[in-house]
């Protein structure tokens, strides 16, 4: 999964964002690892389009289309790279990644803009990759446009018992998925909607296992099913939270 490549540099971004002091010296282990991803990053993209190809992202399917996934994840590791790779002496590849996210983000914003910035490139149904586009995952200065897209996304992937699939074609079982509904947490959180985030987190934290855990979904009827505890959605609620209380 490509996505998984932006994911890395994205996380190497946040410890130097949290430990400015001690950047350097954290990520000079990782030099190796954030020229490797950063270059790969690069490599991807289409030399005619700036677009990144196919890949399966973290709905875990084949594709044989870009989605909105892929692309911002993509376009997170390289603004990432802008930011970590000079704290590691990389300063010319620093450059390149960030004359190529200027680029990818046009290009997402050209091409998944104009349809409310959908799941699939050409498509129409909304997605939670929609929350990449903001911070905490993207630019801290949000477009109207995309907070618009999130909200309407919001609304389309919601499920009966009050969370969130992770996209408005996902399967219509009734299911609510954790990760997805701690993504709009975050991104409400981080972007001066507190209101907004704090509807979701009181869900979230009012569908944890009996042992206190988040479950990765929560059945139609309010029940908590599959994997538990799910760190990712577990770390998604402690960046919302941390949002929340820095602003």
């Amino acid at each position: 999964q490509l996505d998984g490549t932006g994911w890395v540099v994205w996380g190497a971004a946040q410890i130097a964002a949290q430990a400015p002091e001690r950047a350097t010296e954290l990520l000079t282990p990782l030099t190796s690892l954030l020229v490797r991803s950063c270059t790969k990053l690069l490599d991807s993209l289409d030399e005619a389009t700036a677009l990144p190809p196919a890949s399966s992202d973290y709905w875990e399917i084949v594709e044989d289309t870009l989605t909105l996934g892929t692309a911002a994840a993509v376009l997170a590791g390289l603004r990432s790279g802008a930011v970590v790779l000079p704290l590691v002496g990389e300063y010319a590849l620093a450059e390149r990644a960030r004359a190529a996210s200027d680029t990818l983000a046009a290009q997402v914003r050209k091409h998944f803009g104009p349809n409310g910035y959908p799941r699939l490139l050409g498509g129409s149904a909304s997605d939670a990759a929609v929350t990449f586009l903001v911070a905490p995952i993207g630019p801290t200065e949000a477009d109207v446009e995309v907070l618009t897209a999130i909200d309407r996304a919001q609304t389309s992937m919601l499920r009966p018992a009050g969370g969130l699939a992770p996209g408005a074609s996902w399967k219509n079982d009734g299911i609510s998925w954790t990760p997805t509904t701690a993504l709009f947490a975050a991104a409400w959180a981080a972007n001066g909607y507190p209101t907004k985030a704090e509807i979701l987190l009181k869900w979230l934290g009012d569908h944890r296992t009996e042992a206190g855990s988040y479950p990765e979904k929560v059945l139609h009827d309010g029940r908590p099913a599959a994997v538990a505890p799910l760190a990712w959605t577990a770390s998604l609620v402690v960046i919302a939270t941390h949002e929340l209380v820095r602003g």
